[in-house]
């Protein structure tokens, strides 16, 4: 875990979309506003890295705060509907194919897991 947390793990519980969730009126809007916010900068950032010219630093550490700050937003908020959970898994995808550098070779046990959740939370196939 980044930034050296720890995880509890009483405090997981696997959590199923039931009608009760859906009646309740909870909808995902503003963790989709920060997962679409997250999307476009991290859309920017590979624009910017796969420039042939290096980006200006203070861009770049201006993209990379927002690209923080929106990653934490969304790690902070519930799922409530589908729609949302496959934002947030296409946010952790993002996130740790960063991490990995694109280097699968490399990945950890729960890095593995975490990717194969990913994909198949956003019902896409295997990264290879």
């Amino acid at each position: 875990m980044r930034g050296g947390g720890v995880v509890n793990k009483a405090s997981f519980s696997l959590i199923s979309e039931s009608p009760a969730s859906a009646q309740s009126g909870e909808d995902d809007g503003e963790l989709l506003r920060v997962c679409s916010e997250f999307e476009v900068v991290d859309a920017e950032l590979d624009r910017l890295t796969d420039l042939d010219t290096d980006p200006p630093e203070t861009e770049l550490m201006a993209l990379h705060r927002r690209w923080s700050l929106a990653c934490r937003s969304c790690s902070t908020l519930d799922a409530h509907t589908s729609k949302g959970r496959r934002a947030k898994a296409k946010v952790l995808l993002s996130v740790i194919q960063v991490a990995l550098g694109g280097n699968l070779e490399g990945a950890s046990l729960h890095e593995l897991l975490a990717l194969s959740l990913a994909q198949d939370l956003i019902m896409r196939g295997p990264i290879t």
